[in-house]
Order: C-alpha cells, then sequence, then structure tokens
C-alpha cells in the first residue's frame, strides 16, 4: 500500500518491512520499481510484486552455503 500516491522510491528511502536490505535485496526492490512505474506510465495496473534475496555464507576456508528467500504481499498489504 503506497504512503504516497505516484512517488516511487528505493533502496535507504523505501519502507523495508519483513525484507532484507542486502545488496542482492536492493537490485531486486529496483527491478520492483522500475517494473511497477513502466507499467503505470503505460496504463496499465503494477500487479502484485515479489521481491529475491540471497545471503552468501563461508562456513569454513573449503565450504560455503547460500539461503534465498522469495517475498510477496500478503493480503493485508504486508511483505510475507
Amino acid at each position: 500500500t503506497p504512503l504516497h500516491r505516484g512517488i516511487h522510491n528505493v533502496g535507504d528511502a523505501g519502507v523495508q518491512g519483513a525484507r532484507p536490505t542486502s545488496g542482492v535485496a536492493a537490485k531486486s526492490d529496483a527491478s520492483v520499481v522500475a517494473a511497477g512505474v513502466g507499467h503505470l506510465l503505460n496504463d496499465r495496473a503494477p500487479g502484485r510484486p515479489s521481491w529475491v534475496n540471497t545471503c552468501y555464507s563461508i562456513a569454513r576456508p573449503t565450504d560455503g552455503f547460500c539461503v534465498s528467500l522469495v517475498y510477496t504481499l500478503g493480503e493485508d498489504g504486508k511483505v510475507a
């Protein structure tokens, strides 16, 4: 749910909610905003967005792992 109609922001100016603030999440956020603005400029509804995030970790010098999550808007308009 937008705080102010017609204003779009990304990055530190955004209300992140449950989403993380990693570089991968920021790139995903930028893609969602750009797609939404593109739809609005072409008189189309932006649809329901979803975001992704991947966190990479090193467990020891020869091993690592990653965790990926997809975030969507719930019926209440909050990120789930």
